[in-house]
């Protein structure tokens, strides 16, 4: 954690999966926090996604990670990697953060 004197921002930075996440915030408390949260994230198992996310790689991810872990009949695995096939197809290279319930 360090304060950025040019941006007047404090920033935090941990490497997670490989790649560099960093978090920035105006006050040094406010910065600590934010790190804490994506380190649970990431201690929790849930992806920490950058905004750039696509929901094809979302679902690639989830197939690679998620579901392996689960206890499921090989008919079941079957209708997951069939859902995530026509959703892929469908919506796979919108942006994640551009998605609306």
């Amino acid at each position: 954690m360090f304060y950025d004197a040019a941006n007047q921002r404090w920033t935090g930075r941990v490497v997670i999966d490989g790649k560099r996440r960093t978090v920035v915030a105006r006050t040094k408390t406010e910065a600590s926090r934010r790190l804490r949260e994506l380190r649970a994230t990431a201690d929790a198992g849930k992806p920490v996604a950058d905004g750039n996310l696509t929901v094809a790689q979302l679902l690639a991810n989830w197939a690679d990670k998620g579901l392996p872990t689960r206890n499921l009949q090989p008919a079941s695995v079957a209708v997951h990697e069939w859902a995530q096939k026509i959703i892929v197809e469908d919506i796979g290279s919108k942006r994640v953060r551009s998605l609306s319930p």
